[in-house]
């Protein structure tokens, strides 16, 4: 799945957002899921 050692799945958590529909982990800059379309929360910076 994630191809750079250096690069852990807390670590891609903690900088996306996770959708509240599907639980798919979108990044910060989208405002609507890419697997299902709903809207995700923004993130607080």
């Amino acid at each position: 799945m994630l191809t750079n050692p250096n690069y852990s799945l807390s670590d891609y958590a903690t900088k996306n957002v996770k959708c509240p529909s599907c639980g798919m982990f979108n990044p910060p800059a989208l405002e609507k899921c890419r697997r299902c379309g709903a809207d995700v929360p923004k993130k607080e910076q």
